[in-house]
C-alpha cells in the first residue's frame, strides 16, 4: 500500500511509498485527520521509500504540517528523496514543509 498509517508510544508513523497520487488522497487524508484529532505529541512521516508524488498529496501535508504546529506538536518529515525536496523547493514548499532529503 501506498500510504500506511501505525501508532508508536505517543506519537503517529505515517509512511509513503512508490508514486503517491490523487488516487491514495482520500486514505491520506483520512489519516492526516486521525492524527489531528487523536492526542498525540504528532507525527512522523517516513518518505525514504517514495518515488513521486503529486499536488494533492503535497497539498495533505502542508495541511497536516500547519494543524499540528499550531497546536503545538510536531510534523517531521524524514528521508524525502531529493527530486522531491527540488519539486518542493521550486514551488516555494520547503520551508513550509521544513524537510531535507534523504542521505
Amino acid at each position: 500500500m501506498a500510504v500506511q498509517l501505525a501508532k508508536q508510544g505517543t506519537e503517529w508513523a505515517l509512511s509513503l511509498a512508490g508514486v503517491v497520487g490523487i488516487a491514495d488522497a482520500v486514505t491520506l487524508n483520512g489519516y492526516a485527520r486521525e492524527v489531528v484529532a487523536g492526542k498525540n505529541r504528532g507525527v512522523v512521516v517516513h518518505l525514504r521509500e517514495l518515488e513521486g508524488i503529486d499536488t494533492a498529496i503535497t497539498q495533505i501535508l502542508l495541511v497536516l504540517k500547519r494543524e499540528l504546529t499550531r497546536d503545538g506538536r510536531a510534523c517531521t518529515l524524514e528521508g524525502p528523496p531529493t527530486s522531491v525536496v527540488d519539486m518542493w523547493r521550486i514551488a516555494g514548499f520547503d520551508e513550509h514543509l521544513d524537510c531535507r532529503p534523504a542521505a
